[in-house]
């Protein structure tokens, strides 16, 4: 092969490699866009479920510092579980139900319930024949 047709083909070699590397880099760059709405569209969801529950939880604050979606949920869980639960980064302290009063355990009970509901997986559907 003379010298000419050599370096052709090397350049050959380094656009081909440079184009797979690029496109290499893109898929994992939509996949981390990706992995990222979906912890974005979790931690909402969440928000909605601790506003059910009588827990407020700063979903923009949760974003902002970049916690994963179950210690979001832990900490949401135990803010129910405690009635006067500090405030934290992304989540406060239960509401209170009125001025000075507190939940009655059977509203935490039901709470708890409903948070349960909430987060446990649904059983698949089958086909019907």
């Amino acid at each position: 092969m003379d010298k000419g047709k050599a370096g052709g083909a090397a350049a050959t070699l380094r656009r081909h490699v440079a184009n797979n590397v690029a496109a290499e880099a893109g898929k994992m760059v939509e996949a981390q866009v990706l992995a990222e709405r979906k912890r974005c569209a979790g931690l909402m969801a969440l928000s909605e479920q601790a506003t059910r529950i009588g827990v407020n939880f700063d979903a923009d604050a949760a974003i902002r510092s970049r916690i994963s979606l179950q210690a979001a949920r832990n900490k949401v869980m135990s803010a129910a579980a405690i009635a006067g639960a500090e405030e934290t980064s992304s989540v406060h302290g239960a509401r209170a139900v009125g001025e000075g009063d507190s939940a009655s355990t059977v509203d935490k009970a039901a709470m708890w319930r409903k948070a349960y509901e909430n987060n446990r997986p649904k059983p698949a559907k089958l086909p019907e024949f």
